[in-house]
Formats: C-alpha cells, sequence, structure tokens
C-alpha cells in the first residue's frame, strides 16, 4: 500500500473516531447524562426573588431542557416517579441483560404449572416474581392477586386455608399499591399519585368475599378473630386445665362472651354453636389465621396485617386518615372488615379527578399528572364504591339483630339449659358476675344514618338529585328563550353572533348534562339507595324489626301464644311506617321488591302460626263440612289449600285490624253497638271474636278500603311469585305483570257501611 493511499485511511479513520466521539457526546447531552453547558434547566422551579413570579426563560433555557432526562422528569416517566422503589427489583431487572421479557414468560407458565399441580406456595412465589420484573404494570398485580384470592382459596376444602389464601391475595395487591404510590411536588403543589385501579379492586376483593361468597358467615368470624389480640383468642386461656380440649372455665368463658358478643353471636345463632366447647373449638382451630395481631400480642403493622388498611398521607386525605384512626381506636369487636374495605374505596378516591356537580360521564378537563381514570367501572360507579361497603355494614348488623345502640342479647334465653353460657354454679369463694344482656359496640341505625349521609352528599357532588335535573331543564329552556328572541332581532347571521354562540353553547352543555343524569341515576340506582338508607335509618324502623327479630326469638322459645301478639304488633307498625308521608312513595316505587316481600313474609309467618288457633280451626271445620256437603271427594291437597287460605285471611285481618285508625275504631264500635241493639238477648262476648266479624259484618275489611289502608300491601306479582315458589301454582291462575305498578293512595272516601244481620 502506498503512502498516499495509507494517509487517506488513517485519516478515514479518525474521521470516524472523531464522529463518534462526537455523536456519543451529543448522545449523552441529549440523554441528559451531562447538563448542557449553557442556560438554566431549573428555571420551571425558580422564581423571581423580587417579584416572586416564575422566571422567563429563555432560548438557551429552553434548549437545556431538551434532553430525554428532561422530557421524563417533566411528564414523570422515570423509575423514580412511577413509584416506590426497590433496589432489589431493580437489580433483579438489571441482571436480566435484556432478557427480561423472555423472563417474564417462563414465570408466568410456571405460576400455571404450580397452580395445577396444587403448589400454591411454590404459585405465590412465582406471582410474586412476576409482579417485580414490571412493578409498575398493574394489570399483572390484578390479575394474581384475584387468581389467588379467588380461583386457589375455592380449591381449599378447609376454610381456614381458603381464608389464608384470600388474605395473601388482599395482601399482594397491596403490595403492588405501595410500589405503584409516589409523592410528587409540581409548581409548589404537594400531592400522592397512586393506582385507582388497585386501590379498588382491593377494596373490592375484601367486600365481595366478605358480602356473597357461600361462607360468608364463617369467614366473618374468622374476619371478627382477626381482629382480636392473640391472648384474648387463645383457647387455652378458656379452659380449666390449660389445654384446647379441657374444660371450659365458665368464669373466663363469661368475660369473654361479653367482650366480643358480635363474634359469640354469630357463632350462636347463625353457625348453630351451642355449647362452650364449640367455640373454643373454633379458636382453637383458627388459632393461626392472618391477623392484626402476632401470636406474641404485638400488634402488626399495615402491610403485614390483616385485614389490611391503606396508609393515608395526613396532609391530603384529612377524611380518610379521621375515618380510619376512628376504626382503629375502637374495640376489637367494633372493627368490620369492611370499615377496611371502605377505606381502600375512599384511598382511590383521591387519585381520580373529584366531582364537580356535574353528572357528565368522564371529565376532560383536569390535571392527567395528578389524576387518573380506572379502567373500570364506570367513574360515577366508582365514586360510589364506598357507600356500598357502609350499606353492607349497616345490612350485616341488621341481620344479626343489632338495631339500635341499646339493643341487648342475652345468650341465655333460651329453652336449652345446656346452651346457658352466663349463668354457672360457682365455687366456694368465687364472685359471681350476673348474667345481663349485652350490647354490640356497633349498631345498624346509626350506620344507616351513615349510609345516608354518604348517598346525600354523593348525589349532591355528582349532581344527581332532582334539584339538579330541574335546574339543567330550566336552563335549557332560558337558552332556548333567549336564542330565539337574539334569532328574531339580529340581523346578522345567528352563527356569526356571539352572544347567540355561547347560548348554545349553554343550552348543549346543559342537554348533555340531562342525559348524563337519567344515565348515571339508573347505572347507579341513587334514588334506591337514598330512601332505602332514609328508611333504615327512622328509629321507628329500627324498632319494628327489633319487634320481628324478638318474634323470632319467641319461636325459637316454643312461645307461640307470645310470638302471635308480637307477629300481629310488629305488622300493624310496618304497615302503617310503610304507609306513612314520608316512605309511602319509596315503598310503592318499582325500585325495591324487597320490601314487598318482607311485608308479605309477616302475613305468610302469621298465617302458618295461625293454622292451630282455635278460631281458624273452627272456621276450617265448618267449610269443610260445607265442601264436603257439595263435593264427597276432597281431596288431601284441597284440604291443605283450604286450610292455608283460611290462615293466611285470618293473619292479614288480624294485622289490618290492630293498625291504629280512627275511621276503622269508630266503625267497629258502631258496628258493634247496632250488632247488641239487634240481638239484645245475645251472650256478653258472643260477636266479639274476630272470625264472626270478619265472616259477617266486617269482611269489608279485606278489601283495604278504609282511607289508611287503601293501597295493596303487596305488589301482585311478588305475591303470586311467592305462592308459585311455595305451592307450585297460583291462587286464581291468572297471569300478573311483573312491572305493573301499584294503585295509588286514593282521597279519604267515607267508610262503607256495614251491613247488619
Amino acid at each position: 500500500m502506498n503512502d498516499e493511499l495509507r494517509k487517506k485511511v488513517i485519516v478515514r479513520k479518525v474521521t470516524y473516531l472523531g464522529l463518534i466521539i462526537v455523536l456519543f457526546f451529543i448522545s449523552m447531552f441529549w440523554r441528559g447524562v451531562f447538563e448542557m453547558p449553557f442556560g438554566n434547566p431549573n428555571y420551571i422551579t425558580e422564581r423571581d426573588a423580587t417579584t416572586g413570579q416564575p422566571v422567563v426563560p429563555t432560548f438557551a433555557d429552553k434548549l437545556s431542557r431538551f434532553s430525554i432526562k428532561h422530557h421524563a422528569e417533566d411528564n414523570e416517566l422515570r423509575e423514580l416517579d412511577l413509584g416506590d422503589p426497590e433496589i432489589e427489583s431493580a437489580a433483579f431487572q438489571v441482571s436480566l441483560v435484556g432478557s427480561r421479557g423472555l423472563a417474564i414468560t417462563v414465570l408466568w407458565r410456571q405460576v400455571i404449572q404450580a397452580q395445577l399441580r396444587g403448589e400454591y406456595q411454590m404459585m405465590q412465589f412465582y406471582a410474586k416474581l412476576v409482579s417485580r420484573l414490571q412493578p409498575h404494570f398493574v394489570q399483572p398485580w390484578l390479575y394474581q392477586a384475584w387468581n389467588i384470592a379467588y380461583n386457589v382459596s375455592v380449591e381449599n376444602d378447609q376454610l381456614g386455608d381458603a381464608y389464608y389464601y384470600i388474605a395473601s391475595g388482599v395482601s399482594l395487591l397491596s403490595e403492588g399499591d405501595r410500589i405503584n404510590t409516589r409523592t410528587h411536588r409540581r409548581g409548589g403543589d404537594f400531592y400522592v399519585v397512586g393506582s385507582p385501579d388497585i386501590r379498588y379492586w382491593l377494596g373490592f376483593y375484601m367486600q365481595n368475599k366478605f358480602t356473597v361468597s357461600d361462607k360468608v358467615n364463617t369467614f366473618r368470624s374468622m374476619a371478627a378473630l382477626s381482629c382480636i389480640p392473640a391472648d384474648d383468642r387463645d383457647p387455652k386461656k378458656l379452659t380449666v386445665d390449660g389445654t384446647t380440649t379441657g374444660r371450659v372455665d365458665p368464669r373466663k368463658f363469661h368475660d369473654f362472651v361479653e367482650k366480643y358478643p358480635q363474634l359469640v353471636r354469630r357463632l350462636r345463632t347463625t353457625l348453630k354453636y351451642n355449647t362452650r366447647e364449640q367455640i373454643v373449638e373454633f379458636l382453637a382451630i383458627n388459632r393461626e389465621l392472618p391477623a392484626r395481631y402476632d401470636l406474641n400480642n404485638e400488634l402488626l403493622p399495615d402491610d403485614r396485617a390483616f385485614p389490611i388498611f391503606p396508609r393515608p398521607d395526613v396532609r391530603t386525605q384529612v377524611e380518610l386518615a379521621t375515618y380510619i384512626k376512628t376504626v382503629q381506636d375502637r374495640a376489637p369487636d367494633g372493627i368490620d372488615i369492611l370499615n377496611a374495605s371502605r377505606s381502600w374505596f375512599m384511598h382511590a378516591q383521591a387519585v381520580v379527578p373529584p366531582p364537580d356537580n356535574k353528572p357528565d360521564a368522564v371529565p376532560t378537563d383536569y390535571d392527567q399528572f395528578r389524576y387518573r381514570i380506572p379502567q373500570s367501572p364506570a367513574l360515577i360507579v366508582f365514586r360510589q364504591s364506598a357507600g356500598q361497603s357502609q350499606r353492607f355494614i349497616a345490612q350485616r348488623l341488621q341481620e344479626e339483630g343489632w338495631f339500635k345502640a341499646d339493643t341487648a342479647w342475652d345468650p341465655d334465653a333460651t329453652v336449652d339449659t345446656k346452651a346457658k353460657w352466663l349463668t354457672y354454679e360457682p365455687k366456694p369463694g368465687d364472685i359471681v358476675k350476673p348474667a345481663k344482656p349485652l350490647i354490640a359496640a356497633l349498631n345498624s341505625l346509626e350506620e344507616w344514618r351513615l349510609t345516608y349521609e354518604f348517598y346525600d352528599d354523593y348525589g349532591r357532588r355528582n349532581g344527581l338529585n332532582e334539584s339538579d335535573r330541574i335546574a339543567q331543564e330550566n336552563e335549557v329552556q332560558i337558552t332556548n328563550d333567549e336564542i330565539g328572541k337574539l334569532s328574531v332581532f339580529t340581523q346578522a347571521n345567528p352563527l356569526d353572533d356571539t352572544r347567540i354562540r355561547d347560548l348554545v353553547i349553554r343550552n348543549t352543555l346543559a342537554r348533555r348534562s340531562l342525559t348524563y343524569y337519567e344515565q348515571n341515576r339508573q347505572i347507579t340506582n341513587y334514588p334506591h339507595f337514598l330512601d332505602k338508607s332514609k328508611f333504615e335509618m327512622s328509629p321507628e324502623t329500627a324498632e319494628i324489626r327489633q319487634l320481628m327479630w324478638e318474634a323470632k326469638e319467641l319461636h325459637e322459645q316454643n312461645r307461640i301464644e307470645e310470638e302471635i301478639d308480637k307477629r300481629i304488633v310488629a305488622a300493624a307498625r310496618w304497615r302503617t311506617h310503610l304507609m306513612s308521608e314520608t316512605h309511602r312513595k319509596f315503598y310503592q316505587s318499582d325500585r325495591d321488591d324487597k320490601l314487598h316481600e318482607e311485608t308479605l313474609d309477616t302475613e305468610v309467618v302469621l298465617g302458618r302460626l295461625l293454622l292451630k288457633d282455635p278460631l281458624v280451626l273452627k272456621t276450617l271445620a265448618r267449610k269443610k263440612l260445607a265442601l264436603q256437603q257439595i263435593s264427597p271427594l276432597m281431596t288431601a291437597a284441597a284440604d291443605v289449600n283450604l286450610a292455608r287460605q283460611i290462615a293466611e285471611d285470618e293473619a292479614s285481618t288480624r294485622i289490618a285490624m290492630a293498625i291504629p285508625n280512627e275511621d276503622l275504631t269508630r266503625q267497629v264500635k258502631q258496628t258493634m253497638a247496632d250488632l247488641v241493639k239487634q240481638f239484645p238477648n245475645a251472650k256478653p262476648g258472643e260477636f266479639e271474636t274476630r272470625r264472626e266479624l270478619v265472616e259477617g259484618e266486617f269482611k269489608w275489611l279485606k278489601t283495604h278500603t278504609s282511607p289508611a289502608m287503601t293501597a295493596l300491601w303487596v305488589k301482585p306479582y311478588v305475591r303470586e311469585q311467592y305462592r308459585q315458589n311455595t305451592y307450585g301454582s297460583t291462587a286464581t291462575g291468572e297471569e300478573t305483570e311483573p312491572n305493573a305498578p301499584l294503585p295509588q293512595p286514593m282521597m279519604p272516601v267515607p267508610t262503607p257501611e256495614p251491613k247488619t244481620k
């Protein structure tokens, strides 16, 4: 090679090397590894010392922030901006040297294979590795947590194991929330950003598993155990010899029942644990459940405890922090796992755009750095989630018999002497604690009040009340009128007139709001939940429900006559309350069939009890005799149907006659006086039996024509559906329309004159 060619080769290599070096340094500046030697890249956070206003950037300042690093900072896309960084996860990802996708695929397959083999511990391990390899991708967290809490938990026959995997799935999702939550300061403002989807579904998993699952009462009892200190639920401390199988110490058991009445009552009345030994055995079996305390009685940190509560920022989430502190400061018997569920739903609201009293579907003018739109459900439903948890708390207390603050439970109110728990034979020198009815820390009346407050505020903040609809309708009418006036008097093209254009925009927005108003009220069922909570927060409702509960307890004690009287009073008060001006519209609406089913149940249960009543048996014998003379071949089924019909008629009539009503009372007195005048030689009380009155002069009571009884008690299709399900066919053979409206209350009319004999 000659010298000239060699020189060209050297020049070319030096040129290439120089270009490589130049491009390398340019890439370093472009990537942001090195700062530009000119300009001020921090101008966005600096303010003028004199005026306090943001510094006006020069061209050099803007150019200095042209690097990838500063773009990532501006758009909050750096690893440190996405959530809580973890050194172990970061090191693990870096060690894969670009093969992270392959590793995730292999591990995901291992998760599936371990689940199919039933190796659930290994499955959890692989699932956690998958999540750590892509910590800021929300879907793996959601899927794996759901898979563990639902699919894996139901594969376990032992409910304790199922409970463990429910807690494990929730704990995994809690870890995902921690990793994907970060604190940020933008423009001098301080806020915390996280994933609304993780927080919402974490709350939903706890709510769903402890409200609608097959073994909901057992799971609720286990959740109650999780909130109790380890020493208090140690079965060895409730026995005489300090073992889990020894004789139960009645004094220590007495203290346990007094301290945790909600748990014990659920085990006693719902799960039918009728002996002290069964309760102790339940504690022994579930000794090592996931809990808020370890076995040394130490309170675990929030990320290891169960039920899991979020860790809100006290500076930006004052309401949530106050709610969590209020719940956690209660006695253990007053903590419900649904309190934790509601906390997570409230935590999720902090990262979605706040409502602005407009029922629009999804807002568009919100800070996308500060807020996130959840993938599901719809935003209006998302904002309702905390109220649903609160409603489930109130329903649970109502179902278990805790109606008011002074509602008491007596464990020893039973005919079974072996099942008495608070009464025991004292030893010489013992100080015997008197057995007294127990009162729980929570009650449904107060929880329903909180539910109503939530929905009332929810409706006002999201534009779902009637006043919001009226305001939007007025806006449409006003803008239509103004547009019409301006269009007539203006000479310019209406679309070129600024005033008309503004009115058209206002009119369009109002019409749009009306459309979303109807849609949102329908998908959230907001009117029903608001009216339902208003009805249930009434002290009268709580008192009547307590009467019904007491009637059920009288039935278990075989005190039938007292039960009948109690049910008649409760049903009469129930119907009067439903037909009051406050609740009549709600009861007659088509939004709730359950109240009608409960009303029908008061009648049906009372009818079954009255099948042994002497008056009903007397009437039944008389009618059977008459029917046998007409049709000697009466079947047994006909006898049963006849008895049922007479008993239901008797129940309906006794309830109607027990309803306080001035017109009815006056009419009864007048009819009785007329009967006495017509039959002066009748024996005292001969015409005073309810059955004789109903079959004679008071037969009109069955039609409920008195002013206070003009509407049907139960929707016709609800009554017919019940009869079809119970007896296999309807009473009349006629079909009823499911959505047929109830008759509206009539205006007061004169009470019909009774016919005299």
